[in-house]
């Protein structure tokens, strides 16, 4: 890069690291997001529910809801565990360009590239 270009290259990367966290944020808070979680729960636990009951394939309330919330916990920490990888992702891509811009240093006029970028 030209010296006249790192501080734009540098933000702009920053900003993609910022748009993936809120896309997943935005993904994971939704209400769709959370309705659609709530209904898969509700789906298994139906399903599981019926599969470990008696020869008549009638589940009991407090079964049903015992599965419902053992389910709901279950997709809750799946969905919660890629969420949080994603921004963690993201958090680590800019963290690595901050290392970098610390480290590194025009060879030229022995400028440190933070600092161009701080001053931008």
């Amino acid at each position: 890069y030209h010296l006249g270009e790192l501080p734009e290259a540098a933000w702009s990367a920053v900003e993609f690291g910022l748009d993936q966290a809120k896309t997943a944020s935005v993904q994971f808070w939704s209400p769709s997001a959370i309705q659609f979680l709530t209904e898969k729960a509700q789906q298994q636990a139906k399903s599981s529910g019926t599969s470990s009951s008696s020869s008549s394939g009638k589940i009991t309330e407090s079964a049903y809801q015992r599965n419902l919330y053992k389910k709901f916990r279950q997709v809750r920490t799946e969905a919660s565990s890629g969420w949080s990888a994603q921004l963690s992702k993201a958090a680590l891509q800019v963290w690595n360009l901050q290392r970098v811009l610390q480290r590194k240093s025009d060879p030229v006029s022995r400028q440190i590239f933070l600092e161009v970028v701080a001053a931008a």
